[in-house]
């Protein structure tokens, strides 16, 4: 009797809270929210210094930027080779893996991102084991007169 008297009561409560199915729905008017898409920094990205150029292409996986660079020296050896880099706000830090004079090398980079362009940041070096990595990453200077410019990838 007990389970019986309990169950009416909990089809009467659950009953009692519905709306009635002929109540008016009301509209509100609809709130368009304006969402800012994130720039894609997929592309070709050029930087020309005194007869040096440097040809940089990425492809971005959200937070993650990967692809290939290649300085091309007047006078001097070139060296291509691939990055890896971390977006964080308008930086991207990582490191560049490289080949030159027929050896591999290693160095951290850091870049200060701006819409279309990429400003390498320059600073004290050291080596830790095989790689050069900025002795004070956090007080970098960054080549914002020869940036790496947006360009139609060749």
């Amino acid at each position: 009797m007990k389970i019986c008297s309990l169950f009416v009561l909990t089809v009467f409560l659950f009953l009692s809270c519905k709306e009635p199915l002929n109540k008016k729905i009301e509209s509100k008017p609809e709130t368009i929210l304006k969402v800012s898409v994130p720039h894609s920094l997929n592309g070709c990205y050029e930087m020309t210094i005194s007869g040096d150029t440097a040809l940089m292409k990425i492809m971005q996986n959200n937070d993650f930027l990967t692809g290939t660079l290649m300085y091309k020296r007047k006078g001097k050896d070139s060296n291509k080779g691939t990055v890896v880099l971390t977006k964080t706000n308008n930086r991207a830090e990582g490191y560049y893996t490289f080949q030159s004079e027929g050896k591999t090398s290693v160095r951290q980079m850091v870049f200060k991102i701006e819409k279309n362009s990429f400003a390498e940041g320059y600073g004290d070096i050291e080596m830790k084991k095989d790689t050069a990595i900025f002795k004070y990453s956090h007080a970098l200077n960054f080549e914002e007169k020869h940036v790496f410019n947006h360009v139609i990838c060749k």
